[in-house]
């Protein structure tokens, strides 16, 4: 039993090191994967929008590996069938122009 709860607290340990939590978003590494989950909320100035958004620009450029980034961004997009895009939208799609 102490043996299995050994392994099981070395893999927990390992399992930590590999996510990263922020302020908006959260990554974990996977099998030479990074996965982004995020929020940025609808109610922030743009200025400070502009900020998160670049800061997920920058981990996922740091990162060095292939990403997925999901989540509520709340920006407007006809990408994602919405009736007009806004700025918000405009500053992911040049953001992930540099992520390529």
């Amino acid at each position: 039993m102490k043996a299995k709860m050994w392994r099981y607290c070395l893999l927990a340990r390992n399992f930590r090191r590999r996510i990263k939590e922020r302020k908006g978003y959260v990554s974990i590494t996977i099998a030479g994967w990074v996965l982004f989950c995020c929020y940025i909320s609808p109610n922030i100035e743009m200025d400070v929008y502009k900020e998160k958004v670049d800061e997920i620009a920058n981990q996922v450029s740091s990162a060095k590996k292939e990403a997925i980034i999901v989540g509520d961004f709340n920006a407007k997009s006809h990408m994602w069938e919405s009736a007009r895009n806004d700025r918000k939208e405009e500053h992911w799609e040049s953001g992930s122009q540099r992520w390529n």
